[in-house]
């Protein structure tokens, strides 16, 4: 599946072929999707998908994709912040995947087995350790969709 990126302010695009692609070749260490064509791009993925209730969608902009920490290196969990507008730059949610890449190749760089698998998986979305989580709030703390004081808010709610 392809990640057609697109800056809003000036109309430039560039594709993803895959996520491993659209992870290591264009998000900067922030998680922010960069295609290098204006001095102010806005840039954003649009992805519709079909609701169980019919003749209703889903849509939202990816704004950013944070990738987190594994110790498996074949797994790799990551996030998708969203927004609800193309325009905004307002993040709105996360949402959740991974992708497991088994993919093996020769010496002349061909690939001789594996695949490089993206979704849910069999036993659902990825489990987050404490370690995870912790990078998550502060990410979504840096993000805006969080604010320290919501953290503190939940934790004074605790026992």
């Amino acid at each position: 599946m392809g990640y057609k990126i697109v800056c809003s302010n000036c109309d430039a695009t560039k594709i993803a072929y895959n996520i491993d692609d659209l992870i290591k070749n264009h998000i900067d260490e922030d998680g922010k999707l960069i295609i290098n064509c204006c001095d102010n791009p806005n840039t954003s993925i649009n992805k519709k998908s079909d609701l169980q209730e019919k003749s209703e969608k889903w849509e939202r902009w990816i704004k950013r994709v944070l990738i987190l920490p594994s110790e498996i290196p074949s797994y790799s969990p990551y996030v998708f912040l969203v927004s609800n507008s193309e325009d905004s730059n307002t993040i709105s949610g996360a949402h959740f995947h991974y992708f497991k890449d088994t993919r093996q190749y020769d010496k002349n760089n061909r690939r001789k087995s594996g695949a490089l698998k993206h979704g849910h998986g069999p036993g659902g979305p990825p489990v987050l350790d404490k370690e995870q989580i912790l990078f998550l709030l502060e990410k979504l703390i840096e993000s805006g969709l969080l604010s320290k004081k919501d953290l503190l808010n939940v934790a004074n709610k605790v026992n």
